[in-house]
């Protein structure tokens, strides 16, 4: 009975966070890019790369925390568990919403299954921004797998050298 409440609980929650995603893209969407090139450095295009370094980020970092839970032994590691699934969900939340709005920038107005849409401010002001928060992206990607390989590769332990063998020493040419 509790693993069916609390799975309940659970659904409910995910469904209300996707309801509030929808709700935030649908009022304040094209009013946040607005904002971004009214008052953000570099206007709505250094929103856009601001954007586009965040997301990866937040994504490794829900990812980071989710694998540092102690979920065998979350008893006896109650607050650290604890910590790590709400910096992971908070993160998770956080990820959503920055990809929210950053897909407002390709509503182009041709909809999907036949309806036409007036397209959205983002996408008529600046019909490039998604490219250049793609690349930023993308960017960010390769050199946080650089950075990570770097470390691995600085931080790697030796390998044991290779066994002597016992040989004998070449002899010397006989005359």
């Amino acid at each position: 009975m509790r693993d069916a409440l609390s799975g309940c609980l659970i659904f409910l929650l995910l469904a209300g966070g996707i309801v509030l995603l929808g709700v935030f893209g649908y009022f304040w969407g094209d009013a946040s890019w607005q904002w971004a090139a009214r008052s953000w450095p570099g206007g709505a295009y250094g929103f856009a790369i601001a954007l586009g370094l965040l997301i990866p980020c937040l994504l490794a970092l829900c990812l980071l925390c989710l694998g540092k839970a102690e979920w065998r032994s979350w008893r006896q590691h109650l607050v650290r568990t604890l910590a790590m699934t709400a910096l992971s969900i908070v993160s998770a939340a956080a990820f959503a919403l920055g990809l929210l709005v950053a897909s407002i920038t390709i509503d182009d107005g041709r909809g999907r299954y036949g309806h036409e849409t007036e397209p959205s401010w983002a996408f008529v002001t600046y019909p490039w921004l998604w490219a250049v928060g793609l690349l930023s992206s993308l960017v960010t990607v390769v050199a946080g797998v650089s950075a990570v390989a770097l470390y691995f590769k600085v931080t790697r332990k030796p390998s044991a050298p290779a066994p002597l063998t016992r040989e004998e020493p070449p002899r010397p040419p006989s005359p």
